[in-house]
């Protein structure tokens, strides 16, 4: 329940920014490390959790790129 209420004020709050007719787009960071190398990427199991913050909100609101 407590998590719908959060899911629901992300998306409140996206609506509420591109409502407002002052922005177009809003432009955020998707990663926050240089890219792997081949070898990294072959050699790790768990590449992309740490990295998938950037997007969480996005995600929340229901935001698809």
């Amino acid at each position: 329940m407590q998590s719908q209420c959060v899911r629901r004020a992300v998306v409140n709050d996206y609506k509420k920014i591109f409502n407002e007719d002052q922005i177009d787009c809003l432009l955020a960071p998707v990663v926050s490390d240089d890219p792997l190398t081949l070898a990294e990427y072959e050699q790790s199991d768990d590449i992309f959790s740490d990295v998938d913050i950037f997007t969480v909100g996005a995600n929340l609101a229901g935001m698809y790129l």
